[in-house]
């Protein structure tokens, strides 16, 4: 009998009278799992169950390694180029015009990262999924099972590699049917509506990061918060902030601002503010490098005189 899923189980899978015998038809039916016609080496058909636990070990782990070799062979360079790239940008004028591969790399890496956070990826998919459950049966019924469905780690989990998942068919393979996925929409929102600033620190305050280093710190109601947009310190001299700005002045231009003590200390406050548990320094003694006053009339300034 041919082996059928990553070749590694000698079984036959059938669904609705078609053999199910490379990956891709193995993934466009594993909702439909209980109803498959699975067959042993002797052709006896067997009850799914005894099989369904090693299928999706098996789905797991060709998961993982596609997600592993994508990391491996394709993150890692692209992520150095942008690194390499960056201290070209850092060390010259102001504000510099440079290539679209730059910003695709970069924010490819910024999406993925912000992805990671299970509750960035609710609100992207799950919530709106929910709200549109609401309001079509008008139960609240359903939203309180349906969140306690995905209020469990596994599914965090699973609903970031299977995003992730998704992106790399699409990106890499090309495969039009997972084109809808949370790490392009991420991207997308990013490259739409944002402008790409890199803040430097000065010589007497380093960037601290955290276990959530990628955030968005929202415009507060008062409008007191001018400091609205998504972080991402990149070293202790470096964070990248994208503001939300008018896109179209600014395509593939990229700001640099020296940011200063208290600003500085400022981002890391709201770094420390939106991590899970723990954050990182380079420096020891991490309290002299946080504060929460925002220096607003010299981070306006700089944005009024760069928009200019």
């Amino acid at each position: 009998m041919r082996k059928c899923f990553f070749n590694d189980f000698s079984y036959k899978y059938v669904y609705e009278g078609k053999n199910l015998e490379i990956v891709e038809d193995i993934i466009d039916n594993r909702s439909c799992f209980d109803d498959w016609d699975i067959y042993n080496k002797s052709d006896e058909l067997i009850d799914n169950k005894l099989v369904k636990e090693d299928l999706n070990n098996q789905w797991n782990n060709h998961v993982s390694d596609t997600i592993e070799d994508f990391f491996s062979q394709k993150i890692e360079s692209r992520w150095n180029n942008v690194l390499s790239y960056l201290k070209t940008i850092i060390s010259s004028k102001k504000t510099i015009q440079t290539r679209s591969e730059f910003k695709d790399e970069l924010l490819e890496f910024v999406a993925i990262q912000y992805a990671r956070r299970d509750e960035n990826l609710r609100e992207l998919i799950i919530d709106p999924t929910i709200e549109l459950a609401c309001t079509v049966f008008e139960s609240d019924e359903i939203e309180k099972r349906m969140r306690g469905e995905i209020d469990n780690d596994s599914y965090k989990k699973n609903l970031f590699l299977s995003q992730l998942y998704s992106y790399i068919k699409y990106k890499e393979h090309g495969q039009e049917k997972y084109k809808e996925n949370a790490i392009k929409k991420i991207i997308e929102m990013l490259k739409s509506r944002g402008v790409i600033v890199f803040l430097k620190a000065p010589n007497s305050v380093n960037f601290i990061t955290s276990d959530n280093p990628c955030y968005i710190n929202p415009n507060s109601k008062d409008k007191s918060n001018n400091i609205a947009g998504m972080f991402l310190p990149l070293s202790k001299d470096i964070c990248l902030y994208i503001g939300y700005y008018d896109q179209d002045k600014f395509e593939n231009k990229y700001f640099i601002y020296d940011i200063g003590d208290t600003n500085t200390k400022y981002i890391n406050s709201l770094t420390v503010l939106n991590s899970i548990q723990y954050v990182g320094s380079s420096d020891m003694s991490i309290k002299k490098d946080i504060d929460s006053i925002l220096n607003a009339k010299e981070w306006n300034e700089f944005f009024l005189r760069s928009w200019e």
